[in-house]
Parts: structure tokens; C-alpha cells; sequence
């Protein structure tokens, strides 16, 4: 078992690390008082390549393996949480396609939605169905060489400026999981209707809206996999998904315990530093720690990714810990500021507000501790 990333992860690491600090960093508090995704920064981030990093190079992608994805998206969401929400959202919808699109379907969008010249989205939640997928009320019926899609989606990444979504419809009804397809959809035809962006408690510069298929007539070829099959593989993107908002939350909680250490060494209390304080440095100490702690369960389920396996509770338990670690860095990085740290004078006010949706986003921490238990329960001996 290696604990070193290799010479090209390192390096991966630092491109991404040199762009993060130089491009989307600095920007991070405007774009986040203005409430407004920048399209512009996103597809510079696809011009270099940034995303769909595990994709083959044949249909666009670089090529890497999952491991050197987690660091891109450490990084960029070091660097600004909504980006990195943006980027995992986004990821959603090229994963699902890279792993179950046709040849031709991958061949005519991915190299399009990796370089960011085209913006995907994931739509599965709707109003009625969140942490329970499996109830989704979306409906698919066939009508000869297309299906006419009709339902609501909501709380959709990209929602609002997505040209190609990726989404779950029941094809079965009677099948329950196992009547679900899922269908690349494109934003011009007929039938498609975008909502309006939802206002946020964090992460405001991160595209998050509704869509509505209105008896839209999607293409029998734009189907993605096998008919009634699409729940299933909807679970094989979420491994990847979760995988990688394990690797947001660590970001997150990175770029949080940054700020708390800085300030710790510039602000005086009682004539000394704050970092000479014992209680601080406990506080240090233990963020310190969790963060190692995530950082290594999320490398653990993107190493499992490039050894080919499924890493259902090896993915949920990365998503969870890492996501309740970010919160709480982000809780003690704020209190280490005191006073001002409830102002938006210091990033952390920011930060702290972008961490809570880590354990939301892509499976709440309650259905991650559910689907571990079953995993463990199941095999048991």
C-alpha cells in the first residue's frame, strides 16, 4: 500500500494548484457577493483541461486515472467551493456518459463538454424525490423512434446554462429501481424549460436550478444504456461522485484550516499569538488530523476507481467524513477568528457558509451512513 502520489500526480497537483491561486482564487469573494455563475472561468478550466480528467483521450479526456481527479478537484475547490461544486455537478453528467454513452453518443459530446465549449448537468432530484432517488415521478414513454419525457427536476448543478443534461425518467412503473432509464437530453429541443437560479446559502456563485421536461422528445439513440437499467447506472456515477465531493470537502476543509492557521499566527490575545495558546493549538491539531484522515479515504476510494472495482461504501464513507470534516474545520476555523470571523472582512465567513452543503450535495451524511451499514450488513459474517 503507497501513501506518495506519483512523479505525474505531483505535477498534476501543481498545475492545477499554480491556475487555482493565480485565476480562480482571487475573484472567489466578488464572485460570491454577486450571486452569478462565471461561465468564463469554467471554460477556461475545460481549455486546460481540467475536466472529465479521467476520460479517454479518444473522446476528449486526458486520460489520468481517479486519483489525479481527486487533486484537480482538492484544488479547485480549495481555491473557490463554488467552482468545485460547479465542476462536481458538471463531472455527474460526463461520468454518466463516459460509462454507459454509445460510441457515438460520447464521440459527438464529451469532447465538447470536457473542453467546456458545451455545459453538462445531472438531473435526478425533483421536488418529491431528494435523498429517496428511487421515487423520482419524471416519466418516459415511447413514441416511436423518440420518448417523450414529462416531469420536474430541482436542485440541478448547471441547471440554469446546461446545453446537454443527463436525466432519470421512469420507463417501468411497476418495476420500481428497475424501470428507470436515463437519456442525454439536449437544451434546444422542444419541451425543455430551464428554471431560474436558487438563491444559496453558500456556494452563490454555483449554477443551482430547476428543469422542466415538458413532454420534451428525446432521440431513441440518446439513451444512455440499457432501458430500465439507468438507476442502476445512475449508482456506478454516484461512486464517482461521491468520490470526488469527498475530494471537494477536503478542499473545502483544506482552504478553511489555511485561513484559521494564518490567522492564528498573525493575531495577538493577551500578548501573544493565538497559536501559542494550548487550546488553539488543540484546536490546530485536531483539524490537522481529519484532514489527513479524509484526505486518505478519499485517495483510497479513487485508488479503488483505477483498480477497477466499485467502491460503493468505500465511496459513501470518503463522501461522509470528509464532508462532516469540512464542516467542522470550517466551525473551528471560524471560532479561532472570534469576532471577526463573523464578518466579511476574512474569508472564513465565506467558507463557512460554502462547507455546509458537503454533507448535502450528492447524498446527505444520513444515507451515507445508511448505505454503509447496509454494505457492512451485508457482509457480514
Amino acid at each position: 500500500m503507497l501513501f506518495s502520489l506519483t512523479a505525474e500526480q505531483q505535477q498534476v497537483r501543481e498545475a492545477v494548484r499554480a491556475f487555482a491561486n493565480e485565476r480562480v482564487r482571487p475573484g472567489a469573494a466578488a464572485r460570491d457577493r454577486a450571486a452569478v455563475c462565471d461561465l468564463d472561468l469554467i471554460r477556461e478550466v475545460g481549455a486546460l483541461g481540467f475536466i472529465g480528467v479521467t476520460v479517454s483521450p479518444e473522446f476528449g479526456g486526458a486520460g489520468m486515472d481517479w486519483v489525479s481527479a481527486a487533486l484537480v478537484m482538492e484544488e479547485l475547490a480549495r481555491a473557490d467551493a463554488s467552482l468545485g461544486l460547479s465542476l462536481a455537478g458538471y463531472g455527474l453528467a460526463v461520468s454518466h456518459l463516459a460509462l454507459r454513452g454509445t460510441d457515438e453518443l460520447k464521440r459527438r459530446f464529451l469532447p465538447d463538454l470536457i473542453a467546456a465549449r458545451k455545459i453538462g448537468a445531472w438531473a435526478m432530484t425533483e421536488p418529491n424525490a431528494g435523498s429517496d432517488s428511487a421515487a423520482i415521478e419524471t416519466t418516459a414513454t415511447r413514441d416511436g423512434d423518440h420518448w417523450r419525457l414529462g416531469g420536474e427536476k430541482t436542485f440541478t448543478t448547471m441547471g440554469t446554462h446546461a446545453d446537454v443534461y443527463v436525466a432519470m425518467a421512469v420507463t417501468t412503473p411497476e418495476a420500481g429501481t428497475k424501470g428507470i432509464t436515463a437519456f442525454l437530453v439536449e437544451r434546444g429541443i422542444d419541451g425543455v424549460i430551464p428554471g431560474q437560479p436558487m438563491h444559496k446559502l453558500g456556494c452563490r456563485s454555483s449554477d443551482t436550478s430547476g428543469v422542466v421536461f415538458d413532454q420534451a422528445r428525446v432521440p431513441v439513440a440518446n439513451v444512455l444504456g440499457e432501458v430500465d437499467a439507468g438507476f442502476r447506472d445512475a449508482m456506478l456515477a454516484l461512486n464517482r461522485g461521491r468520490t470526488m465531493v469527498g475530494a471537494f470537502s477536503v478542499g473545502v476543509a483544506q482552504s478553511a484550516f489555511q485561513e484559521a492557521l494564518r490567522y492564528a499566527q498573525e493575531r495577538r490575545s493577551m500578548g501573544h499569538r493565538l497559536a501559542d495558546h494550548q487550546a488553539i493549538q488543540h484546536k490546530l491539531a485536531e483539524m490537522a488530523v481529519s484532514l489527513d484522515a479524509a484526505r486518505l479515504l478519499v485517495y483510497r476510494a479513487a485508488a479503488l476507481l483505477d483498480d477497477g472495482q466499485e467502491p460503493r461504501r468505500e465511496a459513501a464513507s470518503a463522501k461522509l467524513f470528509a464532508s462532516e470534516t469540512a464542516v467542522r474545520v470550517a466551525y473551528e476555523a471560524l471560532q479561532i477568528h472570534g469576532g471577526y470571523g463573523y464578518t466579511s472582512e476574512f474569508p472564513i465567513e465565506r467558507i463557512y457558509r460554502d462547507a455546509r452543503v458537503c454533507t448535502i450535495g450528492e447524498g446527505t451524511s444520513e444515507i451515507m451512513r445508511m448505505v454503509i451499514a447496509r454494505d457492512m450488513l451485508r457482509n457480514a459474517p
